[in-house]
């Protein structure tokens, strides 16, 4: 992973954690309900303000799975790890989530 930062905004630093922390409760559901995933890619996009306050006014997690997992499955993992992520829920009172 390559992080470049310019200026004042926060470091992409900080959205690769947030993506970790939700990365793990993404891993955690998966063992739990034995889904048959082989592999789990995520990205993680934040929008900032250009100006005072600093702060991130949207963040955006796009996940990809491979595997053999119905898409009903793959639905209520999505849900599972969203609900699990206190970094999702606290961001959430915050900014926009998707």
């Amino acid at each position: 992973m390559k992080l470049l930062t310019t200026g004042r905004p926060p470091s992409p630093l900080i959205l690769s954690i947030w993506a970790r922390v939700l990365l793990v409760h993404y891993t955690e559901n998966i063992v739990i309900d034995g889904l048959d995933i082989h592999s789990i890619e995520m990205r993680v996009v934040g929008t900032i303000t250009r100006q005072r306050p600093w702060r991130f006014t949207e963040v955006t997690y796009e996940v990809r799975l491979t595997g053999h997992a119905d898409a009903e499955a793959v639905r209520e993992l999505a849900r599972k790890a969203a609900d699990d992520c206190y970094v999702t829920n606290t961001l959430k009172n915050a900014c926009k989530v998707s």
